[in-house]
């Protein structure tokens, strides 16, 4: 005569728990705390899985740039050319201070654009873009710019 453990959810006989008591039931609030952490766990898994497609495929990328030989040099020259075309065509000063900034932080890769950079510190009209210029120039720091620089 035995029980199928679906009647009552649990089988006959004494308990296995200690001291013969049943574990207590979880609350409502337990539950809705158990809820919130799986989800939280789905979405950090989530967040993960799209982090490390995105980093995968830049990686590839970037591999395939390398295999290509010029490839990497004629990306860099393209940037340096929009970068380079945002200081003629922004007329905001801030687009232009941030092209500059850029040009500045590229350093000696920027050289291409001295000329460019010359120019704007020689005739823009916003003080603060000019003096970004002049900064770009000597993080520069080839011959051409700093002789860019002392010419103003």
């Amino acid at each position: 005569m035995s029980q199928d453990p679906g009647e009552e959810g649990r089988f006959p006989g004494p308990s296995r728990h200690p001291a013969g008591r049943h574990p207590p039931e979880e609350s409502p609030e337990s539950k809705d705390k158990s809820f919130w952490k799986t989800v939280l766990f789905l979405l950090t898994l989530v967040i993960a899985a799209i982090a490390y497609h995105l980093l995968h495929s830049e990686y590839a990328s970037t591999n395939e740039a390398l295999d290509n030989g010029n490839a990497v040099h004629q990306i860099a020259d393209d940037k340096l050319r929009n970068i380079v075309s945002n200081l003629r065509i922004k007329k905001d000063p801030v687009s232009r201070y941030n092209a500059l900034s850029t040009l500045g932080f590229m350093g000696e890769s920027a050289a291409q654009a001295v000329p460019d950079i010359a120019q704007v510190m020689k005739e823009d009209p916003s003080l603060s873009v000019r003096k970004e210029a002049a900064a770009a120039l000597e993080h520069i720091g080839t011959p051409e710019a700093l002789e860019a620089l002392k010419r103003q």
